[in-house]
């Protein structure tokens, strides 16, 4: 799951983390304990976004380290938007 799809549909990614796990009903406990940290400890803070773009090179030298593994992940998942193209 990409970070942008879950903040924007969080309660339905959500639930398909937990058809994944095949979650049951003695584990609704458990399951709202982590909907409950996500709405304390996942919060999207503004300030952020007073960092500044990130440098050029750091770019380079972050994107050529993850392709490969990108790469991977968008084959095995039958999604290019991991590609980060």
């Amino acid at each position: 799951m990409r970070t942008e799809e879950y903040h924007e549909k969080r309660q339905e990614s959500l639930d398909r983390v937990y058809e994944f796990l095949v979650f049951n009903d003695e584990e609704s406990f458990e399951q709202s304990q982590v909907e409950q940290l996500t709405r304390q400890d996942f919060v999207y803070m503004k300030s952020k976004k007073t960092l500044g773009k990130m440098f050029n090179a750091t770019r380079i030298l972050l994107n050529e380290f993850f392709q490969p593994y990108n790469e991977n992940l968008a084959f095995l998942l039958n999604d290019n938007r991991y590609l980060w193209r």
